[in-house]
């Protein structure tokens, strides 16, 4: 569960913000060493992240079948933006979401739809081509029911990316979990705490995440945390038709 979630809401930056968080460093000295427990540090940490206004990761998840960047910020009012892009010479995201009050958005590519034809055999060639030709990178509102109603990878990544839900996984490292030497990541001193071949790197005067691997797999994020929380809605964004929908829930049928 601690791997899988962690992939998931990652499901998974070059500078890390982390002055701006609300756990701070503070004068007394580091919050945490290499001489604790990985429980300990788990919950330090998973603690620290609960208490922050925003995350954002950024990295890539080969094991999802998307070469390309990942881009994912979450706020603490269950908000998101995420983008994902299929091949890394890609110029734009393959597919990007957002969340923004209680409205998720979605935005796919052409070219990434045009590569789930086989996932749209099934549906009417009229229809197939209206789909790939209408969207050309439209911002489109996912109904909460309808159209979307067979859409149950959009509920299932939007429950997922919680930054509440992240924290308490973190918190919960598995028993067996081990504690690493102290290091540096991007010039801040950090320990690792490693599980089921999920290491995260947690610096030592805020206790926040700064890193996220899994070896074997070549997932990795940076965490930052920006100084603004806020998700704001795309501009310009549709409502979906009912057979624009039915399109989209079999095209998107292939998304990892």
């Amino acid at each position: 569960m601690f791997r899988r979630t962690v992939v998931a809401s990652a499901v998974l930056a070059t500078a890390l913000g982390l002055s701006a968080c609300s756990s701070s460093s503070s004068s007394s000295g580091p919050l945490i060493d290499s001489s604790m427990s990985a429980s300990q540090i788990a919950t330090a940490a998973g603690s620290a992240l609960a208490s922050v206004s925003i995350l954002k990761l950024t990295g890539t998840v080969p094991s999802s079948g998307f070469q390309g960047p990942l881009v994912m910020s979450m706020n603490r009012n269950g908000e998101f933006n995420l983008s994902l892009t299929k091949q890394a010479t890609d110029p734009a995201p393959s597919v990007q979401m957002i969340k923004s009050g209680s409205t998720i958005y979605l935005n796919i590519a052409p070219s990434y739809l045009q590569s789930q034809v086989p996932a749209l055999a099934k549906v009417p060639l009229a229809v197939r081509t209206a789909t790939i030709n209408a969207l050309s990178s439209k911002w489109l509102i996912v109904p909460k029911s309808g159209a979307f109603a067979s859409l149950g990878k959009i509920a299932l990544v939007a429950k997922s990316l919680d930054l509440f839900n992240l924290a308490a996984q973190i918190s919960h490292i598995p028993s067996g979990a081990t504690v690493g030497s102290t290091g540096t990541v991007n010039g801040i001193e950090v320990v690792p705490i490693s599980a089921g071949g999920t290491t995260i790197d947690v610096a030592t005067a805020t206790a926040l995440p700064v890193q996220l691997s899994q070896a074997g797999a070549s997932n990795s994020f940076t965490m930052s945390y920006p100084t603004s929380s806020t998700i704001p809605p795309p501009s310009g964004a549709v409502t979906v038709s009912v057979a624009l929908g039915a399109a989209l829930s079999a095209a998107l049928a292939g998304i990892a």
